[in-house]
């Protein structure tokens, strides 16, 4: 019988505490429902509830226009008042504070939070490096991986200046430098003066005829001009017949033909012309071009086989040393003979009052 009794009153007095608990039970206030509507928009991963990524947090609700959420942090560099969630380097846990006011009354809420450091990012960041050419042009901007490098770009152009390096604040880049956020390099020139390189001469043979504004022929064996055989016991008669401009290009022609030597007869003729004539009785351009000083280029096809001698030279302008050529210097920039195809010279002829010296 007492054990009957205990049962009951076990029974009775649960049921009892059921129907009081639904009895009483009132509507939850503004501030709970509030708190049971957010959530923070993080990015989960397998539901354990990590921040992965920098996030914003809810900072209003459409259905309670009147309250103010605002947001604060255990650690005080986290979140922002406007709920901005910034990860740092080392990973934490941190509780993110909601407070909610409505009109002159405020309640919090609490919530703990994982956040992942960036120092365990599977995801690489990356960051912008921009080219500024200072020249007129868009700069260029690339993304570079954390901590590797950058490339630099082509050196850049700008009329009237000369590229020197890239720089930041006025100093020269490193390439070698690692990449640790965003970075602006900028090209540096120098202004170009009146003893720069600049472009004196040139000929690119466009046409159908030798501009003899720039030219002028030899024609001859070099008896004309004094040197028989042209110094060099050359076995050609230069003749203007076999200079043809065409396609662009200078075309020297060497034949196999008789009939043309000035005091005896030669087997084959070619071509000769020169920039400047510094024989007056032959010369029929008086402005010519001669430089002292400078670079001097040519892009040449030379023939093969026995006998072909093609050369580019400078030769002297003036008799300054007297006794004509070549004692007054002479610059073989290039000579090829045609039977050794793998093989070319350039020499420097001087005269050390004395006899003639050529070095090769």
């Amino acid at each position: 019988m007492y054990k009957k009794i205990i049962s009951i009153m076990f029974v009775f007095t649960l049921i009892i505490g059921i129907s009081a608990c639904d009895f009483i039970e009132e509507e939850p206030d503004i501030y709970t429902k509030i708190f049971n509507q957010v959530e923070l928009l993080y990015q989960l991963d397998d539901k354990r509830g990590a921040v992965y990524h920098d996030i914003g947090l809810i900072r209003f609700l459409d259905a309670f226009p009147n309250a103010q959420l605002t947001w604060s942090s255990s650690h005080p560099h986290v979140v922002t008042d406007e709920g901005l969630v910034f990860r740092q380097k080392q990973s934490m846990w941190v509780v993110l504070t909601l407070k909610v006011t409505i009109e002159d009354n405020f309640k919090t809420k609490e919530y703990p939070v994982y956040i992942i450091g960036l120092e365990n990012d599977d995801v690489k960041d990356t960051f912008e490096v921009t080219f500024d050419f200072s020249n007129g042009t868009e700069p260029v901007v690339i993304e570079v991986v954390a901590n590797k490098t950058a490339t630099p770009p082509a050196d850049p152009y700008k009329e009237g200046y000369r590229f020197l390096h890239w720089a930041v604040d006025g100093a020269i880049y490193n390439f070698n430098t690692p990449i640790t956020g965003n970075i602006t390099i900028t090209a540096t020139y120098e202004l170009l003066n009146e003893n720069s390189r600049r472009l004196t001469f040139y000929d690119e043979f466009e046409g159908d005829f030798l501009d003899t504004s720039k030219w002028e022929y030899h024609e001859g064996t070099g008896s004309e001009y004094g040197i028989w055989a042209w110094g060099n016991e050359e076995r050609q008669y230069y003749t203007r017949d076999n200079i043809e401009v065409s396609d662009g290009l200078l075309k020297i022609h060497a034949k196999q033909e008789t009939g043309r030597a000035t005091g005896g007869h030669f087997k084959y003729t070619s071509g000769k012309i020169v920039s400047y004539e510094t024989n007056q009785r032959f010369r029929d351009n008086e402005d010519g071009f001669r430089q002292t000083y400078g670079r001097f280029e040519a892009r040449i096809k030379a023939p093969l086989g026995d006998g072909f001698w093609p050369a580019f030279w400078l030769m002297p302008a003036q008799n300054t040393y007297g006794n004509g050529w070549p004692y007054n210097g002479e610059i073989d920039i290039v000579e090829l003979r045609g039977r050794k195809p793998f093989e070319i010279s350039s020499a420097v002829h001087f005269s050390n009052v004395g006899p003639h010296f050529g070095g090769y």
